[in-house]
């Protein structure tokens, strides 16, 4: 507080946590605010399990892209290590962005990185953008994270779930704008370093990314590189499987499930798991419970569900959302005309 008022006021305010201020305050869990995931205990573990990312983590299909402009997107070369990759195009840019479809692990990957920078002994924080947007004045959480930054070294932001943004209504577009533009920002100043994931970048999204980078090459004379994750080849199935009956090992659980008994179950069963987080739904559940009928495959497929798609529009975290609720307008129709020719397939209606 006395060396930092400002930020202290901003501290209290916003009900920011992270690992920077634990050690001076203990700042009350309540109101509405933004918070440093970091200090979770759970915060490297997968999901509410106590499996660590690095028991699972495996090397994920992906890509590096130099963004020159929408019609020009330049595929980069890339070592086999994507931890690697991601470091060096953040340490030379200073702001790295990961893409990829819902499951392909983003997050995870996004974790890894922040890992690997604290266990070099250096500051991050990390943090929801569903949280970040309720902030008003984005100049405000500017002025915060600037002041938060150690006096020496530099400063690692990592901000997750750049997509919730699109949960916002009809302002979305100005809000994701303010949005980008203060992470540009941030990133302009010395020792401070930005990694942002999303879901894949809508059109429109992308028109906004687009002029947002044209400052960030002004700035840096470069283009933006980012990362995109692509779903798994055989070869990462059969990793992953290793590393998951590997972790299950270490917790006296002896039962493996192997990619031929995934063939097994069902024949288009396999293309599921190309999907990194249907591939951890379906091994959960295995070791859970077993799997023996097919009609289980339905309850693996809802647990998937919940973690991505209701995870991301549950009415209860997202009250009154029109957004939302445009959404699973369609939502439901789309499920009510697939019921109906499931039932005309199955002879059960006219």
């Amino acid at each position: 507080q006395e060396c930092y008022p400002e930020a202290f006021k901003l501290n209290i305010q916003y009900n920011l946590r992270n690992n920077l201020w634990q050690s001076r305050n203990k700042i009350h869990k309540t109101g509405i605010g933004i918070y440093d995931q970091t200090i979770a205990d759970s915060h490297f573990d997968l999901f509410s399990t106590t499996i660590s990312i690095d028991e699972l983590f495996i090397q994920p299909n992906y890509k590096i892209i130099k963004f020159s402009n929408i019609a020009e997107l330049q595929v980069m070369t890339k070592t086999k290590d994507v931890v690697f990759d991601a470091l060096k195009i953040l340490e030379r840019l200073k702001f790295l962005l990961i893409l990829g479809s819902f499951g392909t692990g983003k997050t995870i990957l996004t974790k890894k990185i922040q890992k690997q920078i604290i266990e070099k002994g250096l500051h991050t924080l990390f943090f929801q953008c569903s949280d970040v947007s309720l902030i008003e004045d984005y100049s405000k959480f500017y002025n915060l994270i600037t002041a938060l930054k150690p006096n020496s070294g530099p400063l690692y932001c990592f901000f997750d779930g750049y997509d919730e943004l699109n949960l916002l209504g009809k302002d979305k577009l100005e809000i994701i704008g303010l949005f980008l533009k203060n992470l540009i920002k941030l990133s302009k100043v010395p020792d401070i370093f930005i990694v942002l994931n999303s879901r894949n970048i809508h059109k429109k999204e992308e028109e906004i990314f687009f002029s947002i980078s044209l400052q960030f090459d002004e700035l840096r004379k470069e283009k933006i590189e980012y990362l995109v994750l692509e779903e798994y080849s055989n070869e990462q199935i059969s990793d992953y499987l290793d590393a998951y009956s590997n972790a299950m090992a270490k917790r006296k659980k002896e039962q493996r499930l192997h990619l031929h008994d995934i063939k097994k179950l069902h024949k288009n069963l396999k293309t599921a798991c190309s999907n990194p987080l249907f591939l951890y739904c379906l091994e959960s559940a295995f070791y859970e419970k077993g799997i023996k009928k097919i009609s289980e495959l339905y309850e693996i497929y809802e647990s998937f569900v919940d973690r991505t798609i209701f995870g991301k529009f549950s009415d209860d975290k997202n009250p009154d959302n029109p957004a939302i609720k445009e959404i699973s307008q369609k939502y439901k129709f789309f499920l009510r005309k697939l019921a109906s020719e499931i039932l005309i397939r199955n002879n059960k209606m006219e």
